[in-house]
């Protein structure tokens, strides 16, 4: 059992990716070390969430896996149980509720034989760390790699390199700690080019952003801010909140009819990206938040907004345990304040 854990954007679900393609494009052999993804039969990777479920495992990877054309989950089951696994296991946090079945792989009652890579934000484990074998943490950037992804951003954006030569060369203050997270790099990286950066804290940097989105939302639909922060922004913020309280990092269609507002007027925001899936020839859209951290800062424009709701929070946060859960919204929220 293998934890892996790290602050919101620090890159523990790119990690999982990245095991994934590295086992779905190569194979075994010279380049590899003497323990690699490539020795695995099988890699799968879920979101913590999935498995909140009475579901068989294989039932839950036929579910959120296998789509519809996908064989008997006993036929699954089974196959896990003989092959060599690796089982991914993404954003415990994100879990609602007990979750007895993942912890159940955890502490080795389900699926004994398998490797099981688990990634949380900080804390959420502690009550489990003596049944991980191995405990990794994500520090984030040192400086060569905080120089290769500007680069690398520069490339993409078609932008000299020499613009952002004062996020290249930090080497010390609040800036040089945001900019070792990838998330908050590329957010200073879109800041830059807009102009000089100002900020000493990632709740700063959050304000920035929204200020960012919403000057370009209001270019696009040539609409003051204030309108769009009426009309559009407050939805969004409250269903942004709904999807937070029960563990969810997307928006059904259906959702909007709620706060009486059109889903592509708020896609055009510039917060959420759409993805249309078809299943039994229905076609079924959704749409998606890039990075948690996103619905957090919605979150706390919401509570932020809405008095009452913002003191029945608050009133959840007395204990430590519960405070460390939502500590990304109250700080959001307290630099609102």
């Amino acid at each position: 059992r293998i934890l892996v854990e790290g602050d919101p954007g620090s890159g523990k679900s790119t990690l999982q990716k990245r095991f994934a393609l590295e086992w779905g494009l190569n194979t075994h052999g010279d380049h590899c070390g003497p323990c690699c993804v490539h020795l695995f039969d099988l890699v799968v990777s879920l979101q913590a969430k999935h498995l909140a479920t009475e579901a068989s495992i294989g039932e839950v990877i036929c579910s959120h896996l296998l789509g519809d054309a996908h064989p008997s989950s006993s036929i699954v089951e089974a196959l896990i149980k003989t092959k060599r696994i690796l089982l991914q296991v993404d954003a415990f946090d994100e879990s609602k509720g007990s979750n007895n079945q993942l912890k159940d792989i955890i502490h080795r009652k389900r699926l004994e034989g398998a490797i099981v890579l688990v990634t949380s934000r900080p804390g959420y484990l502690r009550k489990h760390m003596e049944k991980f074998d191995s405990t990794f943490t994500i520090k984030g950037y040192n400086k060569d790699q905080r120089r290769n992804h500007i680069s690398k951003f520069a490339s993409q954006r078609n932008r000299p390199l020499k613009e952002f030569e004062s996020l290249m060369e930090m080497t010390e203050g609040a800036l040089d700690d945001l900019s070792r997270n990838p998330l908050n790099l590329t957010l200073l990286c879109l800041l830059q080019m807009e102009g000089e950066i100002k900020m000493t804290n990632q709740a700063e940097l959050y304000a920035c952003i929204h200020e960012f989105i919403l000057r370009k939302a209001s270019e696009r639909l040539r609409l003051d801010i204030p309108v769009i922060e009426e009309t559009l922004i407050r939805p969004l913020a409250r269903l942004s909140f709904d999807a937070y309280e029960r563990g969810d990092a997307v928006l059904q269609a259906e959702e909007f009819e709620r706060v009486s507002c059109n889903a592509e007027s708020i896609l055009e925001v510039g917060y959420l990206t759409k993805e249309t899936t078809c299943s039994r020839l229905q076609e079924r859209h959704s749409y998606n938040f890039p990075h948690r951290t996103f619905i957090e800062y919605l979150s706390a424009i919401h509570l932020h907004q809405e008095a009452k709701t913002r003191k029945q929070w608050i009133e959840r946060l007395k204990t430590e345990t519960v405070f460390m859960q939502h500590k990304v919204v109250a700080s959001f929220l307290f630099s609102l304040i």
